[in-house]
């Protein structure tokens, strides 16, 4: 498990850290999917979890993710990350994919599938997304708040 090498658990605080800090993608994001501000989107997906991840870099927060558990088991994931991640990715790329498939890995321990959505325009996450193993399944043309192209990703662990 890679990956505990870069988490922290979760405390309150965490909330402030990133809802005042977030990248402007994932504001944006956010705001499609859902029409809510940073801090309290992040709230509604913290307490939709049964699983957290704080990631940091020494003792600066990164981003937080986790998974939430649907009716029929399956996980939706989800990771948002503050603006200061971007450049520390940059420098620690290897690192940051290593960990995180890693955590991946350990949800499928839990969750024999995953699914969730990420906005279209987002290019970035969904190149991740592809390197975690998720498969893109389908474009939804008029998705959430805004109604806006989002295309479900998900991942069969078994």
């Amino acid at each position: 498990m890679y990956y505990k090498d870069h988490v922290k658990p979760f405390e309150p605080s965490y909330i402030d850290l990133l809802g005042d800090n977030m990248c402007e993608v994932d504001k944006d994001e956010v705001y499609a999917t859902s029409g809510q501000a940073p801090k309290e989107a992040l709230t509604t997906s913290i307490m939709r979890s049964d699983q957290l991840i704080c990631y940091f870099d020494k003792d600066k927060l990164l981003g937080i993710g986790g998974v939430g558990s649907e009716l029929n088991g399956e996980g939706v994931p989800w990771f948002l990350r503050t603006k200061y991640f971007n450049s520390w990715k940059k420098k620690n790329k290897k690192s940051f994919l290593k960990s995180s498939r890693s955590w991946i890995e350990h949800m499928g321990e839990t969750y024999l599938s995953m699914y969730n959505y990420v906005d279209k325009r987002n290019k970035e996450s969904i190149t991740w997304l592809k390197h975690l193993g998720f498969q893109f399944t389908q474009t939804v043309e008029h998705y959430g708040f805004l109604r806006i192209p989002f295309i479900k990703f998900e991942k069969y662990n078994g």
